[in-house]
C-alpha cells in the first residue's frame, strides 16, 4: 500500500501562522504537522509512506498520482485549502482519507472523501486498517472512547528530509485533555499522560534529526494533572542535562501555575523559556459566564508578574464578544495589557465551535448564524452577538490596531525588560540564533519604516545596558512584534 499523508495550507496570514517570524528564523513554517507524523508511525511497516506539508513544499500531481492513497489532516482554518486537496485527489483518481478537527462535524461538506477517521487515532485506526486491507472500509469510522497514551508511538520524523531548513520550531506532546470545563473549549475534561520514558524517546528522536532550538510541548495544558506533569518535567531536566541542554521548550498552562513554586522550578530547570495562558477576558462576569474558574480565583496581572519573575516569559490568549462584556471591555484590555509583561497577545473574537458546550447552548437558544472560521484574526463571529456586532467589531479591530502599534508594543517590552528574570540556563547560543538575529538587523532595522525601526534600536539598547540577560528575548519579541503588527494591519 502506498500512502502519501499531505498536511494542507494555512492560507490566511493569522496570528497563529507566524510567515513573518520563520523568515526571520530562516525557516519556511512554524511547526511540523505531528499528527501526521504520529499517525504515519501506527501504519504498518510494510506499507511506503510519504509526506507533504505544504506550508512548506508543493503538493505536485505526480506525487498523488504515486499514491493508492491520500491521508489527509486538517485544523479548521485549513479547510478550504484541505477542500483543493481533495478536488485535485478527486480529479487525478486517488481515494481520499481525512481526520482532524476540519472534519469532525458536518462531513456532508466534504463529498469527496471516501473515508472519514473520527476521534483519537489509538482508539480508531486498527480496525480502519484491517477493514482497508480487506477491502471492505466503511466511510465513517469514529469513537468516543479515549486511548492510553501509553500506546502512542514516537512520531516518524524520518518522513521530513531537511528539518532545520524546513522549521522553526519542532513538537512534542506530553498529554492529552485539560481537567476544566470553559464553555467555548472542545477539549475533553479527561485528561491523559505519555510515561517519563516516552517522553526521553521522543526527544532522541528529534535530536537524531540534528535539529537544535525551539521545541514546543503542544498540550492543552501541560501542568492539569500535577503529579503526571512533575514526573514529565524531573524526566526532561535530566534528559536535557544528559545531552547538553540542545532545547529550549514553551507550552500552554493555566494561570494557577503561578501558584506552584516547585512547578515552576522544575519547568525552568528542564529549559522551558516561555508559557502560553488562556487569560481570555479582564471581565469576572464573563469568566463566570465561560466558566473559567481557575483565573476567577487569582489576581491575573500578578500571576503573570510571578511567572516573568520566575523565568516564564507570558503570552496570552484574550477574547472579546462574550454575552457579560461590559462596553468597556476595549479599553479595559489594553489598560491590562500595557501594563503587563506581555507582548504576545492572542486576541480574537468568539466564536462557538462544535462539541462545545457553548455552541450547544447557542444551538438551543436559536443565535448560530454560520460555521466557525477557526482563524483567530476573523473580525467576524458565527452566532447572534449581545453587543451589537458593529460594535464587537470595531472595539475589537481598535485593540488590535492599539497594542500592535510600534510605540505601545515598545511600551510593553519596556515591562519585559522591568520584570523578566530568565533562568540561569545551560543551553548554548546556536547559530541559526546569530543568524536570525542578523536577519532580524536587515528586515526591522534597516528595512523596515522609521517607526519600526526607531522602536527596534531603542529596545535593543535599552536591554543590552539595563538587563543584558533578558537581552535574547527582546530580539524575538521583537521579531514576533514586526509578525503581529503586519496581522494587524491586514485585518479589514
Amino acid at each position: 500500500m502506498k500512502v502519501l499523508l499531505v498536511y494542507p495550507e494555512f492560507l490566511d496570514d493569522t496570528f497563529w501562522s507566524f510567515k513573518n517570524v520563520v523568515k526571520i528564523a530562516g525557516a519556511r513554517a512554524g511547526f511540523p504537522p505531528l499528527g501526521l507524523l504520529t499517525i504515519a508511525a501506527m501504519l504498518p511497516p510494510v506499507w511506503e509512506l510519504k509526506l507533504v506539508d505544504m506550508n512548506v513544499e508543493k503538493l505536485r500531481d505526480k506525487l498523488i498520482k504515486w499514491a493508492d492513497y491520500v491521508f489527509l489532516s486538517a485544523m479548521m482554518a485549513q479547510t478550504e485549502s484541505a477542500k483543493r486537496v481533495i478536488a485535485l485527489c478527486n480529479k487525478l483518481g486517488i481515494k481520499v482519507v481525512a481526520g482532524g478537527p476540519a472534519f469532525a462535524s458536518d462531513q456532508e461538506d466534504f463529498p469527496g472523501v471516501d473515508h472519514f477517521v473520527l476521534g483519537e487515532a489509538e482508539v480508531i485506526l486498527p480496525q480502519f486498517i484491517k477493514d482497508l486491507e480487506e477491502g471492505q472500509a466503511r466511510q465513517i469510522y469514529s469513537a468516543d472512547e479515549l486511548p492510553d497514551m501509553a500506546t502512542t508511538p514516537v512520531p516518524m520524523w524520518s518522513l521530513i528530509k531537511k528539518i532545520k531548513k524546513k522549521y522553526a520550531s519542532l513538537i512534542v506532546q506530553a498529554s492529552r485533555g485539560c481537567p476544566f470545563h470553559c464553555e467555548f473549549c472542545n477539549v475533553n475534561g479527561v485528561q491523559r499522560y505519555k510515561t517519563p520514558d516516552q517522553i526521553s524517546l521522543e526527544l532522541d528522536a528529534i535530536l537524531a534529526t540534528g535539529f537544535r532550538g525551539a521545541v514546543f510541548v503542544a498540550d492543552d495544558n501541560l501542568i492539569g494533572n500535577r503529579t503526571e506533569a512533575k514526573k514529565i518535567l524531573i524526566a526532561m531536566e535530566w534528559w536535557q542535562q544528559n545531552h547538553d541542554y540542545p532545547f529550549t521548550f514553551s507550552t500552554q498552562a493555566s494561570v494557577n501555575l503561578a501558584n506552584d513554586e516547585y512547578m515552576m522550578q522544575l519547568m525552568t530547570g528542564a529549559g522551558f523559556t516561555m508559557v502560553f495562558l488562556g487569560l481570555e477576558t479582564t471581565s469576572k462576569a464573563s469568566l463566570q459566564e465561560c466558566g473559567k474558574k481557575q483565573n476567577e480565583k487569582c489576581d491575573i496581572a500578578e500571576a503573570v508578574r510571578i511567572l516573568s519573575n520566575r523565568g516564564l516569559l507570558v503570552y496570552g490568549g484574550f477574547i472579546v464578544g462574550f454575552d457579560n462584556d461590559p462596553d468597556s471591555v476595549f479599553d479595559d484590555l489594553i489598560d491590562f495589557l500595557q501594563q503587563s509583561p506581555i507582548c504576545v497577545a492572542m486576541v480574537g473574537i468568539l466564536q462557538a465551535f462544535p462539541n462545545t458546550k457553548l455552541h450547544e447552548r447557542l444551538e438551543r437558544e436559536g443565535r448560530l448564524t454560520s460555521t466557525a472560521s477557526g482563524n483567530n484574526s476573523d473580525a467576524s463571529t458565527n452566532f447572534k452577538t449581545r453587543m451589537n456586532l458593529d460594535a464587537l467589531v470595531a472595539g475589537y479591530k481598535r485593540i488590535i490596531r492599539t497594542i500592535y502599534s510600534p510605540g505601545k508594543y515598545y511600551e510593553r517590552i519596556l515591562n519585559i525588560i522591568k520584570y523578566y528574570k530568565p533562568a540561569e540556563m545551560q543551553s548554548k547560543i546556536k547559530m541559526r540564533d546569530i543568524m536570525a538575529f542578523l536577519r532580524s538587523i536587515w528586515y526591522l532595522g534597516i528595512l523596515s519604516s522609521w517607526k519600526v525601526r526607531q522602536y527596534y534600536w531603542k529596545a535593543l539598547i535599552v536591554s543590552f545596558f539595563s538587563n543584558r540577560a533578558v537581552f535574547p528575548k527582546i530580539v524575538v519579541m521583537l521579531v514576533y512584534g514586526n509578525h503581529f503588527m503586519k496581522v494587524a494591519e491586514s485585518i479589514e
